[in-house]
């Protein structure tokens, strides 16, 4: 079995601390994934989920460093590197990730090029597609002759067609817009 020696170790040790900050770092993305939903039994489906995770994530930190053994100061360093997380920026880091599920980061993040769309479109709609819009409304409405725009003026009838007669007023009106 070879030995490890006292700079490796210590190397990894640093890895296993690290490691813990990143598996609190998953932990606060997971409580705030938990929180979402109200049901208890999504927050221990979720809670299983971590910790079949965190359990994978070790051993294959394990595998990675030192061939799968299992060494005691791998488990210091982890929960070190956790319980130091958990102390300090935690709860910043919580409060974060809550933001950000809430939409308040990222509307602000956002924000800048949702106007810079919205100005680009607006642009594109006033210069580009009013003009056409224009010209092809109005070359349609020119075909229509006896179309009518106030019905106060005109009532039931619009232009020389008249409403009550069903039977001729389908003819008439694909008359009119041919």
């Amino acid at each position: 079995m070879p030995q490890v020696k006292t700079q490796e170790a210590l190397l990894f040790l640093l890895y296993a601390v690290l490691s813990g900050v990143f598996l609190g770092v998953v932990y606060d993305a997971e409580r705030t994934l938990r929180s979402l939903f109200k049901s208890r039994f999504s927050g221990i489906v979720i809670d299983v989920l971590y910790f079949l995770f965190a359990g994978v994530f070790f051993f294959l930190f394990c595998l990675a460093l030192d061939f799968g053994r299992l060494r005691g100061f791998f488990v210091f360093g982890f929960i070190t590197g956790f319980l130091i997380y958990r102390k300090t920026v935690s709860k910043f880091i919580y409060k974060f990730f809550k933001l950000l599920v809430s939409g308040k980061i990222l509307s602000v993040f956002f924000l800048p090029v949702k106007k810079v769309i919205k100005l680009s479109f607006s642009f594109i709609n006033h210069k580009i597609f009013s003009k056409i819009y224009k010209n092809v409304i109005k070359k349609l409405l020119k075909k229509c002759k006896g179309l009518l725009y106030n019905k106060k003026y005109n009532k039931g009838k619009v232009g020389k067609i008249s409403v009550g007669k069903e039977e001729n007023s389908q003819a008439e009106i694909e008359r009119y817009f041919s």
